[in-house]
This record gives structure tokens, sequence and C-alpha cells, in this order.
């Protein structure tokens, strides 16, 4: 399954993303896409009956976000880019590769020069070709998603390409961050340990 953050976007560019997750997946499977409100579900859901997709979303627990789930069949086939036949710049990657984030630095030594490796890994990533669907940041990794954070822009930067970015709502408590969040959205270990069971890969650098 592949997880894509709309959250924030508008109708057009949510099309746009659920377009580029269907040529992502590659096959047969399913695509959750995370929106604001019924009307962007509805939206999303008339997007996929013209594709010849089923999808669905449940009303009952449709409020702060809506999930949508779209079922790709075997067989199914999108047109491709007429330039190149191949996915733009900045798209998803095919696989399902979750990165997880526990700390503020990267690796173990010197604490300046590990802040200083991961603020380069998450620039680096943002600039990839292909990026990966979901980043998971706890423990005291959430300060990177709060105000003041020095990776907001790169993080930023990927949620625009339609990363997920997902801070662990018991560590944003933890370190009183709750109603400091600038990017992404909180969740419970419920549905984070749901989201790594799904990954085809999960990285943690």
């Amino acid at each position: 399954m592949i997880q894509v953050n709309a959250l924030g976007a508008d109708g057009s560019t949510q099309i746009e993303k659920a377009g580029e997750a269907i040529q992502a997946l590659g096959g047969p499977g399913r695509i959750r896409m995370y929106v604001n409100s019924p009307e962007d579900a509805e939206s999303l859901l008339d997007y996929a009956s013209k594709e010849g997709l089923a999808a669905s979303f449940d009303e009952t627990t449709c409020s702060a976000r809506c999930a949508v789930n779209i079922e790709v069949p075997e067989g199914f086939e999108m047109e491709e880019s007429e330039e190149t036949g191949a996915l733009p710049q900045g798209t998803l990657s095919g696989r399902n590769v979750v990165v997880v984030i526990s700390d503020a630095a990267m690796g173990v030594g010197d604490e300046e020069f590990g802040r200083e490796l991961l603020r380069s890994f998450l620039y680096a990533v943002s600039r990839q070709d292909k990026v990966p669907h979901t980043f998971i940041f706890y423990n005291s990794a959430v300060h990177l998603t709060c105000e003041d954070s020095p990776e907001l822009e790169d993080l930023r930067q990927l949620e625009q390409e339609g990363v997920q970015i997902i801070s662990g709502d018991s560590s944003l408590k933890q370190y009183g961050l709750n109603h400091q969040l600038k990017v992404g959205r909180a969740a419970n270990m419920y549905e984070i340990t749901d989201i790594l069971i799904e990954a085809d890969h999960v990285l943690k650098p």
C-alpha cells in the first residue's frame, strides 16, 4: 500500500498526487490518500471513478482528516507522460519506503556533527528524483518538525512532493511540543505501527 499526504493541498493538486501514486504503484494494490474534508474525498472518488477505479472513505471517521482508499486492480494501466513516459522529477518512489528518525542528530559521536549530518541527509533526500513515501519522527526527533527547527524548509519541500511527514503524538506531548508542530501531522503508535508493517523498506539513518 502507498500512503499519500494531501492535507492542505487544493483539489487539483490532490488529483495530481493521486495520479502520481497510481503510476508509482506499478501494479495492483491500494493507495491511501489523506485529505482535509469529505468534499475533497468525494472529488477523489469522482476522479477514481473516471479512471475506472474503485475508491471509498469512511464518513464516520472523516473529521480533521479523511482517509480515501483507491484500489488498483491487476492489469490497470495509466497513460504515461507524453514527453518521457516516466514519472516527473520529485515524485514518490515506486516502493513504499519509510524513513524513521528518532534523534535530532545522526549517528553516535559528536552531537553537533551528528546534527550537521542529519541536516545534510534531509537536504539530500529532498532533492532526489524519487523520494520516500513517509518520514516518521519520534522521541527527541520531533523537535525537527516543530517551530524554530532549521530542517523545516527541507521537510516542507518533501511534503510538497507528496511525502507523508508524521510525528509521534506521545513524543510531542513528552517534550511539550503539542501546539508547535509546523510540518506534517501527529499520529499515535497504532497508526505508526501500521505504516511500518505495510512498508516495503524501512530506513533508519
